[in-house]
């Protein structure tokens, strides 16, 4: 049975995966946390460890909105078949995160009151790549 010309079990494959997905974050920092006894932080809000961090992180979003909007308008002038891929949306988002977040462990390793924080920060990013990469090499874990 087709809805609107994609399979009815497209949409509750893609909620699987992306509860499963979450779950796995969530179940990662949590036991990392544990671990190296850092307290958790507030959910889905931008902690900053001083302003100087504040700073460099509006500075890398901005830049990122800037490449999204400049490799949109480059790979728009060519043919889709000849387009730069680390031009493409996907790529300057994922690569603008993971910047991020070395700024952030960085940032954490400097001045953070508790040292042990940029530990969790950098095993969370290393997590979350290698859910990444075997979302893509593995047809997302056979769920699509």
């Amino acid at each position: 049975m087709y809805t609107y010309g994609l399979e009815a079990d497209f949409w509750w494959g893609l909620l699987l995966l992306v509860a499963i997905f979450s779950l796995l974050l969530f179940a990662f920092g949590t036991v990392a946390r544990k671990w190296w006894r850092v307290k958790r932080g507030k959910i889905l809000t931008n902690t900053y460890v001083n302003e100087r961090h504040k700073k460099i992180d509006w500075f890398l979003r901005s830049l990122s909105i800037f490449s999204i909007l400049a490799g949109f308008a480059i790979n728009s002038t060519r043919p889709p078949s000849e387009w730069y891929w680390f031009l493409q949306p996907w790529f300057i988002v994922l690569f603008f995160l993971f910047i991020g977040e070395i700024v952030r462990a960085f940032m954490q390793y400097k001045y953070a009151e508790n040292h042990n924080a940029y530990k969790v920060t950098i095993s969370n990013t290393v997590f979350a790549i290698i859910l990444y990469v075997t979302l893509a090499t593995t047809n997302f874990w056979g769920l699509m």
